[in-house]
């Protein structure tokens, strides 16, 4: 991790590294965890890592710790004027979904994205509704733009080594047959119309004795609803952040993975779901079907029935041991579809494709 890159280097803003871990992050860190022998990291202080400070750190120190470098900036954000640059992009929430962010956050962004698209040698992006999307709103030449879907973490292969510390997944009193929703509680992740769709089931006898856990960040006043507030009357339970093992368990053991979103660039707890033989039931929307392609079911995430209909016939059909069985083998197929070996080898080529065009 040098501050003092060599010549012609393939250079990469390591901002992330400073960060807490979401799927962004993750993206970054499983490949340059791959690329380690061919890119420098650049690492800024800690206390220039987050926040202002981090893009000041951006804008300013960065650009002149890279020189005349390849600078790869993995994480939606990088220096606007900085020659040879190459900018992950992973979505356009800002614009699309605007109400999930904070305005001093959308304005930023709304500001940055379509600029570093503009300015960037290469723009990468995780599927091919990104793409679209990021042409629509920047106007870039879709040619400028390489779609390297992400990957799925070896935490989450059904034939990992089990931690045995992790293998209770849950508290005791939890126990019993459960779906598994994994995702903040902002409001493109559409929690709430998960939570309507469970109490109405539940006030029907739907659910079947089944419960709904939850992982994800509980900051229900950022966004200003409180979907903590009764939820365990209901079988509800909030799990909040869980680490990789105890996420693998949780998916191991769930009658199936539910994902409402509304708005997503890629999803990647579809394909973690995949790799640890889950059935995925998840929203017909942006680029779950691109990623689930024909192995998972849909249902829209605008239509508390249409999501209670799917989770309903989910619990009838996969608490039957042989059928969720095929099923599970069917995802697992699926998910050798995405690989972090081959994303990274992508964007190692794609870097080495602007270092020779000397840009």
């Amino acid at each position: 991790m040098s501050s003092n890159p060599r010549c012609d280097a393939m250079i990469v803003n390591a901002r992330f590294r400073r960060q807490s871990m979401t799927g962004v992050q993750r993206y970054a860190a499983e490949i340059c965890n791959r690329l380690c022998d061919t890119v420098t990291e650049i690492i800024p202080p800690s206390q220039w890592g987050s926040g202002i400070r981090g893009h000041v750190w951006e804008q300013i120190v960065l650009p002149r710790s890279a020189r005349r470098n390849v600078l790869w900036s993995p994480c939606n954000s990088g220096p606007i004027r900085c020659r040879n640059h190459v900018i992950t992009v992973h979505d356009m929430a800002v614009f699309d979904v605007p109400e999930g962010f904070t305005a001093s956050f959308r304005c930023l962004y709304q500001y940055l994205l379509p600029r570093l698209a503009r300015n960037a040698a290469m723009v990468l992006t995780v599927s091919e509704f990104s793409k679209c999307r990021l042409v629509d709103v920047t106007g870039i030449n879709p040619e400028k733009i390489v779609v390297i879907p992400n990957g799925v973490s070896t935490a989450f292969l059904a034939d990992r080594q089990e931690d045995p510390h992790q293998s209770s997944n849950v508290p005791i009193e939890y126990a019993g047959p459960y779906l598994l929703a994994v995702g903040s509680l902002s409001p493109r992740k559409n929690i709430s119309g998960l939570i309507d769709a469970w109490k109405r089931l539940y006030a029907s006898g739907g659910t079947k004795t089944a419960k709904l856990f939850i992982v994800g960040g509980e900051s229900p006043a950022v966004f200003g609803k409180n979907l903590l507030v009764n939820s365990g009357q209901f079988d509800i339970h909030f799990l909040g952040r869980v680490g990789d093992a105890k996420l693998a368990n949780l998916y191991d053991k769930a009658i199936c993975y539910i994902n409402p979103s509304f708005y997503e660039g890629f999803g990647l707890p579809l394909i973690e779901s995949f790799a640890a033989g889950c059935p995925v039931i998840c929203s017909d929307r942006t680029a779950f079907p691109e990623v689930g392609g024909d192995v998972a079911e849909y249902f829209d995430p605008g239509n508390v029935d249409s999501i209670a209909h799917a989770i309903e016939v989910a619990i009838d059909r996969y608490q039957d041991s042989t059928i969720r069985a095929k099923q599970s083998a069917i995802v697992k197929a699926r998910s050798k579809l995405y690989s972090w070996d081959r994303s990274a080898d992508a964007v190692k080529a794609a870097l080495s494709q602007v270092i020779a065009r000397g840009e």
